[in-house]
């Protein structure tokens, strides 16, 4: 009878072991597979907002080109509601702590870059548009690639 004894004790130790070594498992798969789904979720909200903000970059340059070209005032209507936008996108950003000295890169080439343009237009509205034209690649050229860089950089 010690034998049998032994067997059911050992079966019965194995059968633990077992169940205990499945319900630790589980519960590992558990914890992954959730923290995997956040990771997730703040992963493509993260390259939605980026691939916005690199749209709302565009936008703002083909806007600021759009006026300094036709000098339509609804053009430069666009360019104002483009710049609301993509500082509404980097507002966003900034509440990412990880993200925020990117964020001020892109807001300072911005801020340049639109006050540079509005400077533009305004000696597009009041000028000879051909007379822009040494500002437009002395100054807000070199400006708008520092800006393109800034968002390239952060993507």
């Amino acid at each position: 009878m010690r034998f049998r004894s032994q067997l059911v004790v050992g079966h019965t130790a194995l059968l633990f072991a077992t169940l205990l070594t499945g319900s630790v498992a589980v519960v590992a798969l558990h914890v992954a597979n959730t923290r995997v789904e956040t990771v997730t979720r703040d992963l493509s909200t993260d390259m939605m907002t980026v691939e916005r903000l690199r749209f709302q970059s565009e936008q703002l340059v083909a806007t600021s080109r759009g006026y300094l070209l036709t000098g339509d005032g609804g053009t430069l209507t666009r360019f104002d509601e483009a710049a609301r936008r993509l500082d509404s996108s980097l507002a966003q950003l900034r509440r990412r702590p990880d993200m925020a000295r990117d964020v001020d890169q892109i807001e300072a080439a911005m801020r340049t870059y639109v006050r540079e343009a509005r400077e533009a237009a305004g000696q597009r509205a009041s000028a000879n548009p051909l007379a822009v034209l040494p500002f437009f690649e002395e100054t807000l050229q070199p400006t708008r690639d520092r800006f393109e860089d800034a968002i390239a950089r952060f993507v």
